[in-house]
């Protein structure tokens, strides 16, 4: 976080522009892919657990599995869709603003734990300025444990999310006893995914903001919209420029 009360730089460019439709495109998989293709299995399990036939106990135990792994598979679907939205993003911005190839290679090859710096040197502006940040370092966490299991993506999110982990019952006598936290077990919900997909249009929708207030001439009708959006976006340090 910000410790200092000095305004960070910000520069408009076409890569802002392109953005406009990055949370529209995330609310859309939500909507229009997770939420039915949860339901359907979801519905599928109900019949199964409401069934008197007892290869339906089966069934149900198999479906619980696939909805468990769809999720996971979807976890990282987002995490995909929001990495190759920033980006495409930061490789436009460096090379609107700067003539260094370098650069432009390490927007798109730096992990994630190295962009925050990154932004700065390219925007005078830290990722973690964004309010949705936190989330968005969750969900980076999440896929990286479903996609490589343990490790230290895996430590780190037990420690920061252990509410996606259940709480283990009381130790059976003779049986050892299970870690809590593994990636087999972390409880992905689609209400988790809702979370993280808002952290993403969040964020977009913190870009369109800040880039109507760096704007040094604004519209009559940039003017009303920013009256709006300021309440919301009050804690963001971006520099106000003059209307």
């Amino acid at each position: 976080m910000r410790v200092d009360q000095t305004y960070p730089t910000w520069t408009n460019t076409y890569a802002d522009v392109g953005t406009y439709a990055h949370g529209r495109t995330v609310r859309s998989f939500i909507n229009d892919i997770i939420v039915p293709a949860i339901t359907k299995m979801e519905e599928k399990a109900t019949e199964y657990h409401e069934s008197d036939d007892s290869v339906d106990l089966f069934n149900l135990h198999d479906t619980a599995s696939l909805i468990s792994e769809t999720l996971k598979a979807f976890c990282l679907s987002m995490n995909s869709i929001w990495e190759r939205q920033l980006r495409a993003h930061i490789s436009g911005v460096a090379r609107e603003l700067f003539e260094n190839p370098k650069l432009i290679r390490d927007s798109q090859r730096l992990p994630w734990k190295d962009l925050n710096q990154f932004y700065h040197t390219l925007r005078g502006f830290r990722l973690d300025y964004f309010q949705s940040y936190d989330k968005l370092d969750t969900l980076q966490l999440l896929a990286n444990v479903c996609r490589h299991g343990e490790g230290i993506s895996l430590d780190r999110l037990s420690q920061k999310r252990p509410d996606l982990w259940p709480t283990l019952g009381p130790p059976i006598p003779g049986v050892p006893a299970s870690p809590r936290f593994r990636a087999d077990n972390l409880d992905i919900t689609v209400t988790l995914l809702e979370d993280m997909g808002a952290a993403i249009e969040g964020f977009w929708e913190e870009c369109g903001y800040i880039y109507l207030e760096s704007l040094n001439q604004k519209h009559e009708n940039v003017v009303k919209e920013l009256a709006v959006l300021r309440p919301k976006w009050a804690k963001c340090p971006v520099q106000n420029h003059s209307e």
